[in-house]
């Protein structure tokens, strides 16, 4: 039998310390992830508090690391209520009904299939499949064919900043077809 060097109870025969000796020893600089002062984040090397349970990763790595498989996200399978949607409407400063789009005139959505047809669902920036149909000028209200754009979910965040420089490259690329 093996005893614990800290204060001597009985131990596996593997370890050097019981576990609460061990975690009293791992605290400040005998923690493994010990750097010139508190123990770092693994992942962004933000300093973590030795308060509590010895962590490797700081809050926000943590949830990243646990909800990259999405089967650990707390909403996974699961759907809000109709009650659940119409508040968080009303949050939104929308009207309570569910998942509105008021932004959008009638003729958008019926000419957005025929865009997405003749980009062949192609991203004209990054040639991924593309999904969303984008306005070159920004007005919502242009539904015109040479105003309209397929890019990808990604692309069409990306082109909502720096709009001048979005616009002239659109406008380069729809007047060379």
């Amino acid at each position: 039998m093996k005893y614990c060097i800290d204060c001597k109870k009985k131990i596996s025969f593997y370890a050097k310390r019981c576990r609460k000796c061990n975690f009293i020893y791992q605290q400040g600089e005998n923690n493994p992830n010990w750097r010139n002062g508190l123990p770092k984040c693994v992942d962004c090397k933000k300093q973590l508090s030795t308060y509590g349970k010895i962590h490797i990763r700081c809050r926000s790595c943590a949830q990243i690391e646990r909800f990259k498989d999405p089967r650990n996200h707390p909403m996974h399978l699961k759907q809000h209520s109709t009650t659940t949607k119409r508040k968080m409407s009303l949050t939104r400063e929308g009207t309570g009904i569910p998942y509105e789009i008021n932004d959008y005139p009638e003729r958008f959505f019926k000419i957005r299939k025929i865009i997405l047809q003749r980009d062949n669902y192609i991203c004209q920036k990054c040639n991924k499949k593309g999904t969303t149909v984008h306005h070159i000028d920004y007005n919502k209200e242009n539904c015109k064919k040479r105003n309209l754009i397929t890019t990808c979910r990604d692309c069409n965040v990306m082109v909502n900043s720096n709009r001048d420089y979005w616009y002239a490259y659109f406008r380069y690329i729809m007047e060379n077809r």
